[in-house]
């Protein structure tokens, strides 16, 4: 799915990712970002570090984009 499709309808407050990539999965865990792949850069479920802080670890591994709060 590209990604603008996959952003249809939703608010987007800034984009920088090209509207035409590919996107094959949404993730909150870093260490399984890939390409092709969205991290979801979100509070931690466990009262833990928050996922903005393992943002850098994703694009690293090869993801697209980030969704962040």
């Amino acid at each position: 799915m590209k990604l603008k499709d996959l952003l249809e309808g939703v608010a987007v407050i800034e984009m920088t990712a090209d509207p035409e990539t590919e996107i094959n999965n949404i993730l909150r865990d870093s260490r399984l970002a890939h390409k092709g792949c969205v991290f979801a850069a979100l509070p931690a479920l466990t009262g833990g570090r928050h996922g903005i802080d393992y943002a850098q670890k994703a694009i690293q591994a090869g993801a697209e984009c980030l969704l962040c709060d």
